[in-house]
């Protein structure tokens, strides 16, 4: 399901039934994605009081203030929700600068730069850390 909060911006909820051949322990995995992060929860199918997507999502997260949530009736969905979810789980990221001198106005001669100035270091400082990219391996490129 789908939709957009006025407050919390765009919705999807997932929904997994399980029931078991006993009865007693059937249960609702309900998974909530919003751009402030993903939650999960597992509700007791017995104690709810009711089943809609919407009270449902709003058990999860009581902020929410949404009037409805859309079906998403799309044979990919499955495809595309994992797709999303493995894009969420990035939260570092990896960059460059480049220092362009006075009077340099092709790439060849801003990426042929082998120093710069201490303005430069003292911004380079200021916004992360550095490493060096020929032996690093830490975050996705």
């Amino acid at each position: 399901f789908c939709g957009h909060d006025d407050t919390l911006g765009p919705v999807v909820l997932s929904m997994k039934y399980y029931y078991d051949s006993d009865r007693q322990s059937n249960h609702i995995r309900i998974i909530l994605r919003l751009s402030t992060g993903t939650h999960h929860q597992l509700i007791d199918w017995s104690r709810c009081q009711t089943h809609s997507p919407i009270q449902l999502a709003k058990t999860v997260c009581a902020d929410l203030t949404l009037p409805f949530l859309q079906a998403i009736l799309c044979p990919n969905a499955a495809e595309f929700l994992v797709n999303y979810d493995e894009h969420v789980l990035v939260k570092d990221f990896k960059f460059g600068v480049i220092c362009q001198k006075a009077k340099q106005t092709s790439e060849e001669a801003m990426f042929g730069n082998r120093t710069h100035s201490p303005a430069m270091d003292k911004f380079l400082d200021m916004i992360g850390s550095r490493v060096e990219l020929a032996s690093h391996r830490g975050y996705r490129g």
